[in-house]
């Protein structure tokens, strides 16, 4: 399957264009189209439409209801079972650098999923089994450094021993994060496989990895749904954006599985 066409890296994904601004710019240019032929009885539906979607998810309603069918009430559940030998998969948010010091830090989104990881693994060896640690996608390659990575540092930082922490870190996307942590799955043994990744993208990555072979037990770091308010915020906008990029994923894993262009 390395030549699928979901191997891609985000900016070459069609999938970040899936937003809800997007689709209320579609809608606006629809408007101008019909406009500028004439088509004057199809200008009122279309604004109506173009206002309603605006509302429904900048006031939280269809925000909400995005958010929670992604979050599923297993993903929240506390793992109580931790024998034989088991593994944490950290899927990473990839990096940023920090302007003036040039340091380079975890995606904003990855900072809840490293203090989850990191619970999980203490509460592992708590127990007396052994434990492992996988982080994703952490890659500094690109900045010129030869630094330890970005995730092994804050992951060091919060008592995870160097020995227990493996990278893979070439995956700059779900797809090929999967791909490639699953070859790294099948050359060991493990009796448990914990995922570690935020609520929303939970469902998107399980079935992303589940396609390369790999079943993993689900743990959220964190629980995202949209406010419901009179005005409308910008958060639950961006909240909606990050939801339909995880159903436009889990769409065109479909799609390309049904087409057969993961082959």
């Amino acid at each position: 399957m390395n030549r699928s066409l979901l191997n891609r890296s985000p900016g070459e994904s069609c999938g970040g264009f899936i937003s809800t601004p997007a689709l209320i710019l579609l809608l606006i240019l629809g408007i101008v189209a019909v406009a500028a032929i004439r088509r004057w009885d199809m200008v009122l539906p279309l604004a109506v439409v173009c206002v309603a979607v605006f509302i429904l998810v900048g006031n939280g309603f269809l925000t909400r209801l995005l958010a929670r069918s992604l979050q599923e009430r297993a993903f929240f559940q506390k793992p109580q079972d931790f024998g034989g030998v088991s593994v944490i998969v950290l899927l990473g948010d990839g990096h940023i650098v920090e302007r003036g010091s040039g340091e380079a830090l975890p995606g904003w989104l990855a900072y809840s999923r490293i203090e989850r990881a990191c619970e999980l693994y203490r509460s592992a060896t708590a127990t007396g089994a052994a434990c492992r640690l996988i982080v994703t996608g952490d890659d500094i390659s690109d900045l010129g450094t030869a630094k330890e990575p970005v995730y092994v540092q804050r992951l060091r930082a919060l008592g995870v021993p160097v020995g227990d922490i493996r990278v893979e870190g070439k995956g700059r996307n779900t797809y090929r994060q999967a791909e490639l942590t699953s070859e790294i799955l099948k050359s060991e043994r493990y009796d448990r496989i914990f995922m570690v990744t935020s609520g929303l993208h939970m469902k998107r990555a399980l079935r992303y990895f589940r396609n390369f072979g790999v079943r993993a037990i689900p743990v959220a770091s964190d629980y995202v749904i949209g406010n419901i308010t009179l005005l409308p915020l910008g958060s639950n906008l961006a909240i909606a954006d990050i939801a339909l990029h995880q159903y436009a994923g889990l769409a065109r894993l479909w799609i390309y599985n049904a087409l057969k262009w993961n082959n």
